[in-house]
């Protein structure tokens, strides 16, 4: 869909442009009985720039020293079975 367009290189961005053209469309479905409850990509959006925000307020991640002079980072691992709360995790890492 998006392959041919040169502004979308990273999933993040990837991402952020499917949430503005098909923001409500399904994304994510979690497996409850026999049924899904899906998640659309404005939820599962919302949801990992909160994780994001959380993180970084109570500094689960700081920021550390890079490589290189005046570079600094941050690490994230994520340890969790599949389901809706990894990929949001993941995608908080994107924030």
């Amino acid at each position: 869909m998006f392959l041919s367009d040169p502004e979308v290189d990273t999933q993040f961005k990837l991402l952020q442009k499917t949430m503005k053209t098909m923001g409500n469309n399904p994304f994510i479905g979690v497996r409850v009985g026999m049924d899904y409850k899906w998640y659309s990509y404005n939820e599962v959006g919302e949801m990992a720039e909160n994780i994001s925000h959380a993180l970084i307020q109570k500094n689960l991640c700081p920021l550390t020293d890079g490589e290189e002079a005046g570079q600094q980072h941050r690490f994230l691992g994520i340890m969790a079975k599949n389901g809706i709360e990894w990929i949001c995790s993941y995608i908080s890492g994107w924030y």
